[in-house]
């Protein structure tokens, strides 16, 4: 019972670490991705 408790608390703080990783390495990409293009064109 408890193992399980633990076990979905665990999952649940590691869904959101893992959308907080995930959101804030695209928004790392997209402005790497942007300085790129704006290197090219300039």
């Amino acid at each position: 019972m408890l193992l399980k408790e633990l076990g979905h608390r665990h999952s649940r703080k590691t869904d959101v670490l893992v959308s907080v990783t995930i959101h804030w390495t695209l928004q790392y990409l997209k402005i790497r991705y942007n300085r790129l293009i704006g290197h090219n064109f300039s």
